[in-house]
């Protein structure tokens, strides 16, 4: 699954994949912030990773400093 991201600012994508034959899951998020590219990933063999609430909280806790 894949979204674009826009905000004050700020454009990127999310997207959520799960591994073909297994459980396993990543998710990643690329925002474009001016002249700067941020990478953000999260992965978890097992599964469960997109309603995970530590994981969200990453996501959401990320903010950039000037």
């Amino acid at each position: 699954r894949q979204r674009p991201l826009a905000a004050k600012g700020i454009e990127g994508v999310e997207v959520h994949a799960v591994q073909p034959a297994g459980k396993g899951e990543v998710w990643m998020r690329g925002l474009l912030i001016g002249p700067s590219v941020y990478v953000l990933t999260a992965w978890n063999n097992d599964g469960g990773l997109f309603d995970d609430p530590e994981t969200m909280d990453f996501f959401a806790s990320f903010r950039v400093i000037e």
